[in-house]
């Protein structure tokens, strides 16, 4: 990952900022944990970190009721399953053991109930918020790794490991091979882990991780205007024709973006395609759509090596950030009231990455990128460039291909993406395997008023 050092110095950082904050809560913590306290742990937390804290179910009780069962000897532990109910939330808990011989280990899972909204009974899933799987080893028998889930999938967890006396936490966002944080010093060894509340151990590590930052708060009518986007987007794809060099002007006929004639052949290619979703917004805005020739124009001043410059007739190599940036423009400043420059609307903050200029992010970390852009920006959508080395004589590092994101949290809390590109939709991972090596230049388009509707431009022969 490009953004190694990054990560490095900041885990250097936030654990300094762990043991400091651990000095104002290790008095806490004790008497919470040898004597009893009123309130707990996380109640001391921040608001905004209270609140996601208490949106993610907790199983602490049904883990304290069988501690001795989760540390008894191996051989005690055979493959089963029982239903534990909680009195104090009314939901239910799942606890299981699964014994694989072949990887060494044995697994002890808490999983939480999740109900559906019509349904008096839920499912119990693997993989949901607040669910705990413990693992201990054949070797030994002790436990060395435990899994916290976060969120209703599988990418976003806490991985907890025993260290001599105490123990230490790192913390995952869809990318399993590198932590966000890693190995942060909690003051509690794993077996303590055991019996604290999830909602006590996250704030544990409130000192180094913003949780209110790295996880959904719940609230997906922020998100409606997205979804409903996608759904009616989708219902138009399969009518959607493919042309080179196609878009549509501002008066609605297809035409050539180059020569701006009409042919027949009509239809979009990735660029026209981007176009036509925008045009749904920019007519809610003004009741027009958008002209091709302010979107070619070039911003020769702001992008640009001296060679692609003394290519900029022949290769057009920064089409596709001009284009992209010149939508964002229009639509941001009609919607915000306030004229912007063409750089206003990139995206150039992103939690945990580092912007390059003109190039954007890699697109291997889309994935992450898309999920801390939810979270941060909920009801925004994205237009992508992407780049990279292109052509012969000579190869050139060229912005030739334009993509949609729609990034959100559905109602059960779980991220979602949504690609589409030149009449198709597709997804991130179909990105990365396209582009391995290449960039996304991301700009940022607005949420709008779910009252106010948005319509796909129809399209005439």
């Amino acid at each position: 990952m490009e953004e190694k050092t990054e990560f490095s110095n900041m885990q250097g950082h936030t654990v300094t900022n762990l043991r400091n904050s651990l000095g104002r809560f290790r008095k806490i913590a004790l008497i919470w944990m040898g004597i009893g306290l009123s309130l707990p742990l996380w109640a001391f937390g921040g608001q905004q970190n209270s609140t996601v804290f208490s949106q993610i179910p907790d199983n602490g009780r049904a883990r304290v009721e069988n501690l001795d069962y989760i540390t008894a000897p191996l051989y005690e532990l055979t493959p089963n399953s029982r239903i534990i109910d909680d009195p104090m939330t009314g939901f239910r808990v799942r606890m299981r053991v699964e014994v694989q011989e072949a990887r060494g280990f044995t697994y002890i899972i808490f999983e939480n109930e999740v109900r559906e909204p019509d349904r008096s009974l839920g499912i119990f899933p693997l993989v949901g918020a607040g669910n705990f799987v413990i693992r201990r080893n054949h070797e030994d028998g002790k436990i060395d790794q435990i899994k916290v889930f976060l969120g209703q999938g599988p990418h976003v967890y806490l991985r907890l490991s025993p260290q001599k006396v105490k123990s230490t936490a790192s913390f995952y966002a869809y990318n399993d091979q590198e932590a966000l944080f890693n190995n942060l010093p909690l003051p509690v060894s794993i077996e303590r882990v055991l019996g604290l509340p999830t909602r006590d151990l996250l704030f544990l590590l409130e000192g180094s991780i913003q949780w209110a930052s790295l996880i959904p708060r719940g609230n997906s009518y922020d998100y409606e205007f997205i979804q409903e986007m996608v759904q009616k987007l989708r219902e138009e794809l399969p009518h959607l024709p493919d042309a080179e060099d196609g878009a549509m002007d501002d008066q609605g006929r297809l035409v050539k973006i180059e020569s701006m004639l009409s042919t027949g052949l009509p239809g979009f290619n990735c660029s026209g395609f981007a176009k036509w979703v925008a045009d749904g917004v920019y007519h809610e805005l003004t009741g027009s759509y958008l002209g091709i020739p302010s979107l070619k124009q070039k911003h020769l001043d702001l992008r640009g090596s001296a060679l692609a410059l003394e290519l900029e007739d022949l290769r057009d190599p920064y089409f596709g950030l001009d284009w992209t940036r010149n939508i964002a423009t229009a639509i941001n400043t009609r919607h915000y009231g306030v004229q912007l420059e063409p750089e206003d609307s990139d995206v150039r903050t992103v939690p945990f990455f580092e912007y390059v200029e003109d190039l954007g992010y890699p697109v291997r970390d889309l994935w992450q990128i898309m999920y801390f852009l939810a979270l941060d920006n909920p009801g925004s959508w994205y237009l992508g460039s992407v780049n990279g080395e292109f052509g012969q004589d000579p190869v050139l590092w060229q912005h030739y291909h334009v993509v949609v994101f729609f990034p959100y949290i559905d109602d059960q809390g779980n991220f979602r993406v949504v690609v589409m590109e030149r009449n198709l939709e597709t997804g991130i991972d179909n990105l990365i395997r396209r582009y391995p090596q290449e960039y996304m230049h991301l700009v940022q388009l607005p949420s709008i008023s779910v009252d106010s509707g948005f319509e796909p431009p129809k399209i005439e022969y």
